[in-house]
C-alpha cells in the first residue's frame, strides 16, 4: 500500500500556503485596527461626557478597556508576524 498526499494534511504542508496565511493575517490585523481605534476614540469622548457616578460611565469604561485589550492583542500578533515573516 502506497502513501499518497491526502487532504488530511495541514494546509501549511503545501509550499506557498504559509506566505498566503501570513498575508491574510496581516490584512485581518489591518482591517481590525481601524474599527478598534474608532471604538477607543468614541468611548473616550462618551466617558468624558458622562457623569462619573453614572452606570453608563462604568459600562463605557469596560468597553474602552476591552477595545484596548483587543488592540494590544492585534499589535502583538502583528509583531509576531513581522518577526516570523522575516526568517
Amino acid at each position: 500500500m502506497t502513501h499518497s498526499h491526502s487532504s488530511a494534511e495541514p494546509p501549511d504542508a503545501v509550499p506557498g500556503n504559509q506566505t498566503e496565511t501570513i498575508e491574510a493575517v496581516r490584512r485581518f490585523a489591518h482591517d481590525v485596527v481601524s474599527p478598534l481605534m474608532s471604538v477607543l476614540a468614541l468611548s473616550e469622548v462618551l466617558i468624558l461626557e458622562s457623569r462619573k457616578d453614572d452606570r453608563l460611565n462604568e459600562d463605557l469604561r469596560r468597553i474602552h478597556a476591552a477595545a484596548e485589550e483587543a488592540l494590544t492583542l492585534v499589535r502583538a500578533l502583528s509583531v509576531e508576524i513581522k518577526s516570523g515573516g522575516s526568517k
